[in-house]
């Protein structure tokens, strides 16, 4: 057998939460809660838990992936780029221009060549690789890449909440190169060419405009056929730039429940998957199963809508309420068996970020309720509707939620969306609730991303309405800061957060994508995308 290996890619490997345990609770009328990454804390290290590849790699064979949500238009310009949505199929199909590398934590070249920028960060010049084509064999030059910039933009694509505002224009130097001018500094603006933005699509696809839209890549495979809610499939691009796949075609199915993945994982039928349920991560790190654990802050939240007309804007006592009612670890010992990471950090134990310092505001169930009745008697109904994917795991912790909240006098009527997609579309999309059982996904690669795009006020992802000046000032100081430099100012965020509540925090989460240990060559990318260029199955 293969020898099994533990490759830590952060420099933070958890001492915090090496020294936690889990933690009797006083009566809940009481001040009190804090900080705690349950029993399977230890287990929760961020890094690749991987077999050693038995020799060289073999071809052929079909991997068939267990994602977390349907992908239901291949469109860049429709999708949201993380691991947990649309990231993984469209890096198959379009290939970043650049991604972060998780096994050498740095950003690596993909379609471009090199990205580089000026010394104030207002002008990044992309060097195009020499020879890379489209599936459809047209090039990937300077044009192409003009083309699918402005196709982006002008179709709104999801990350535009991001790189719109910094956007000052793009032109092309030579045939191989394209400058980017934007409109303010960003140092680490190749992260977003490894998110919607960077995935670029061929001439032809894009020629008949969004409703004609062809999916014509330059990725390692190309688009077979898709079956809503059975399958999608993609074939091995032979022409692609880094050398034709291993494999012949990638799979992929949604099979719902975390554990159901684990399961198929095991009954060998799938070979890939990515769970979110830390009990299920739990299992799969205790059983030695292959994979790359990440951990992310802002797991477990309460999204708050802000916007004109929703209950949260007119009485600015119910998310101070909800920030008091909510106990992570109660939820935790309820819905996962005391398996988590519950926080009332932004950046939690595990966070390469966490602040120990931070003004938390401590679960106090008394207070809550006297909360809730200053809104009621300033006019507040005491009814809150709460948004959910369709998930069983987050069902469960909605169900929680709830009761928690109605202990302390709200009524809550839960809705409950069909499907993951369907949660992600009605809360990100059409942004049409009052309050939502979510998860950001903010990874310790780039916080500049997630927190612009979430709570920024310019930002058009942001989905909660929330304007704040301060919360603005601080995160364009983060945009120009690098590495550890960005201790200090995340520290300011997180209290600035913390204190104005756009979200409610209640506990960081533990995702794992996990692969059979026959499986080789799997690069997890931004956002927990998962690149299979590389993937080969031995036998």
């Amino acid at each position: 057998m293969a020898k099994k290996t533990v490759r830590t890619v952060t420099a933070v490997l958890l001492a915090a939460v090496l020294a936690l345990s889990a933690c009797a609770r006083g009566d809940e009328s009481d001040a009190g809660g804090g900080d705690d990454t349950g029993d399977a804390g230890a287990l929760f290290t961020p890094g690749f838990h991987e077999a050693d590849p038995p020799g060289e790699p073999t071809s052929g064979g079909t991997l068939t992936f267990a994602d977390f949500a349907e992908t239901r238009s291949l469109d860049p310009t429709r999708n949201l780029y993380t691991g947990y949505s649309a990231g993984t199929v469209m890096t198959a199909l379009y290939d970043p221009l650049i991604r972060w590398n998780q096994r050498e934590q740095a950003f690596e070249p993909r379609l471009a060549e090199s990205v580089e920028s000026n010394d104030d960060h207002t002008e990044w010049t992309i060097t195009l690789r020499e020879g890379a084509e489209f599936s459809d064999g047209s090039p990937v030059d300077a044009d192409a890449v003009l083309g699918s910039f402005a196709y982006y933009l002008e179709n709104q694509g999801s990350d535009l909440g991001v790189v719109g505002p910094q956007w000052g224009g793009a032109e092309k130097v030579d045939d191989r190169t394209v400058r980017v001018t934007l409109r303010q500094g960003w140092a680490t603006f190749p992260f977003a060419l490894g998110m919607g933005i960077g995935f670029i699509v061929a001439p032809a696809a894009i020629a008949d405009g969004p409703e004609g839209f062809r999916p014509i890549g330059a990725g390692a495979f190309t688009f077979e056929s898709y079956r809503p809610q059975e399958e999608l499939v993609l074939t091995a691009n032979p022409n692609y730039w880094d050398g034709a796949p291993h494999l012949d075609q990638l799979r992929f199915v949604w099979l719902g429940a975390d554990e159901t993945k684990l399961e198929s994982l095991d009954g060998g039928t799938v070979q890939g998957a990515i769970v979110r349920d830390s009990r299920v991560v739990e299992r799969a790190l205790t059983a030695d199963v292959s994979g790359w654990v990440s951990v992310e802050s802002f797991g477990r939240i309460i999204m708050i809508n802000r916007a004109e007309g929703r209950p949260a804007a007119e009485y600015p006592q119910i998310a101070e309420a909800i920030a008091h009612a909510i106990d992570g670890e109660e939820l935790t010992d309820r819905v996962f068996d005391g398996v988590g990471m519950p926080s009332r950090h932004v950046f939690g134990p595990a966070s390469r970020w966490h602040n120990e310092d931070a003004e938390v505001r401590e679960l106090d169930r008394q207070k809550a309720t006297e909360l809730l009745d200053e809104a009621k008697a300033a006019g507040f109904d005491g009814t809150v509707e709460l948004t959910s994917m369709g998930d069983p795991e987050t069902r469960e912790l909605t169900l929680g939620v709830k009761a928690q909240l109605e202990a302390v006098g709200f009524t809550v009527e839960n809705d409950y969306a069909r499907t993951v997609a369907d949660g992600i579309n009605k809360t990100f999309i059409e942004r049409n609730f009052d309050f939502a059982q979510q998860g950001l996904a903010l990874g310790d690669d780039d916080p500049y991303w997630r927190l612009f795009a979430s709570f920024h006020s310019t930002s058009a992802a942001n989905a909660s309405g929330f304007n704040d000046p301060d919360y603005d000032a601080l995160v364009d100081e983060l945009r120009m800061t690098e590495g550890d430099d960005r201790a200090e100012v995340l520290q300011r965020i997180e209290n600035e957060i913390l204190t104005e509540l756009p979200t409610v925090v209640y506990g960081g989460n533990a995702n794992m994508v996990m692969w059979a240990d026959n499986v080789h060559g799997i690069q997890p990318g931004n956002d927990a995308q998962v690149g299979f260029e590389k993937a080969w199955i031995s036998d």
